[in-house]
């Protein structure tokens, strides 16, 4: 490729339109534009090794997924953070969910998957362990102050806490994996000597449940454990869904997973 071939106008491979020399996109075989390229699915990341007959089928299946979005009714939400997980029940049970950037779902065509489709969630809560210091002032022999910071004995420490979730997936072709924190704020606790483990900390949290720290520790702790318990979901829905009729036992016609019969009318 000579030298001005990389100014030499392009065509976007999906759509048609012409590429700007900012806005290439490259696919294994060709090039796409960028406008095409915010349809993609946010958690994909293999678009230059994809082909375009990859990507147009990719952006056939987001189109789909933003008609189903339409039909998507959540009833629980995980996270206060830039990222949010949306589950919706079935009959009490995960069966589908999505995790998009603040509330607007619809309008980010956040990635439907269906609760049976998570093969491992792993829950991560990091705790930073600062060790506070003590400002003491002196004066030294011409009065001035001197500022000086000493370790306490026994050592007291800031502790804050971090709660991330990661997906994941199986049986998606674009993507295996998603992940979100879900704490906007950390919460802190001041405290002498070793907290332990998040156990211990839990423990603790529930021993005081009128601290601030408290509140916001189990809430988050909370949702970790619920998310965690979302295979277990999966694998109910997944059960539910395995045992419905297939067909009618009156009248042999194929049935649609509703409670009744569409041909007949007997229950099923």
């Amino acid at each position: 490729m000579g030298l001005f071939d990389i100014f030499k106008k392009k065509a976007c491979c999906i759509c048609g339109n012409e590429v700007g020399l900012l806005g290439n996109r490259k696919l294994s075989d060709g090039n796409m534009c960028s406008k095409c390229a915010k349809k993609l699915s946010p958690w994909f990341e293999d678009r230059r090794e994809s082909t375009v007959a990859q990507i147009r089928e990719q952006l056939n299946y987001r189109a789909r997924n933003a008609e189903e979005l339409k039909d998507f009714h959540p009833t629980v939400v995980y996270g206060d953070s830039r990222r949010r997980m949306f589950v919706e029940e079935r009959d009490g049970v995960p069966y589908r969910f999505c995790i998009a950037n603040g509330e607007d779902y619809l309008d980010e065509n956040a990635d439907l998957v269906l609760v049976e489709n998570i093969e491992e969630i792993i829950i991560d809560i990091q705790d930073n362990a600062h060790e506070l210091l003590l400002q003491e002032e002196e004066k030294d022999e011409d009065g001035n102050i001197i500022q000086e910071e000493l370790y306490y004995d026994p050592p007291r420490y800031d502790y804050s806490f971090e709660f991330k979730a990661t997906l994941l997936l199986k049986n998606i072709p674009w993507f295996d994996a998603m992940d979100l924190q879900l704490n906007r704020e950390n919460p802190e606790l001041f405290e002498v000597g070793d907290m332990g483990d998040v156990d211990d900390v839990t423990a603790y949290a529930r021993a005081n449940p009128n601290e601030a720290f408290s509140a916001k520790f189990l809430k988050y702790k909370t949702w970790c454990d619920e998310i965690e318990a979302l295979t277990k979901g999966g694998m109910a829905a997944s059960a539910q869904e395995a045992a419905k009729p297939k067909f009618c036992p009156n009248c042999g016609a194929p049935a649609d997973g509703g409670k009744f019969c569409q041909s007949c009318g007997s229950k099923l």
